[in-house]
């Protein structure tokens, strides 16, 4: 895997315009705090003559690039396949879901699969990305509300702030499904950073008094 991360940084480092030098690189790396990644050492790292990198060198190299780190690893749209385990080959995308929730298929007809030990933990991720995307849903339509009571048409926004409710009562259902599939992680759900936080506890059923204050 070093010779592929390597091989990435070479690529998106080319790919910037203007295109990024080595040396510019290095100087990136010790902006963001790691001034052993020098120019030589990205040199030996592009051409394959270093076998090994740090998690923090790899996570450096992708901020200095302005790159995801799992592009790094995983090279999408650039190769057909990896070898994501000694002698288990598969797409870079299926690696890239791997990281993410822990199934792994190679490519080959006889290559071992890869499990999660518990399924759940296969919905971490997943579960706490929905938390963000109906959080996100919950102040765009408080928004909403906010401008309809603004409104002048006190009919026909009496209806839409109706409508609008009956939409953030379905979000707070589902928000409360999510937080309670995380608990029974043995995790703790995100805190409620939204401006009517406490019209939102409300509408958590499950919500255990005086837990995460914004």
């Amino acid at each position: 895997m070093v010779k592929v991360i390597g091989a990435s940084v070479a690529h998106y480092r080319r790919q910037r315009r203007p295109k990024m030098s080595a040396q510019a690189l290095a100087d990136a790396c010790k902006d963001r705090g790691y001034p052993g990644l020098t120019r030589s050492v990205i040199a030996n790292f592009e051409t394959g003559a270093r076998d090994s990198i740090s998690v923090p060198e790899w996570l450096v190299l992708a901020a200095a690039l302005e790159v995801a780190p799992l592009l790094l690893l995983f090279p999408v749209g650039r190769v057909a396949e990896i070898e994501a385990l000694p002698d288990l080959s598969t797409t870079p995308m299926d690696a890239v879901q791997w990281a993410e929730t822990g199934y792994l298929v190679g490519s080959q007809p006889d290559a071992p699969e890869v499990r999660p030990a518990d399924r759940r933990g296969a919905l971490t991720i997943a579960d706490f990305r929905e938390h963000g995307q109906l959080i996100s849903r919950w102040q765009m339509l408080g928004g909403r509300r906010m401008a309809a009571q603004k409104s002048s048409d006190s009919e026909a926004d009496g209806e839409r702030i109706a409508a609008i409710d009956a939409e953030r009562r379905t979000v707070a259902v589902a928000l409360d499904a999510v937080r309670d599939r995380i608990r029974s992680l043995g995790l703790t759900p995100p805190d409620l950073r939204v401006r009517d936080v406490d019209e939102l506890r409300l509408q958590l059923s499950r919500e255990p008094a005086g837990e995460e204050a914004p």
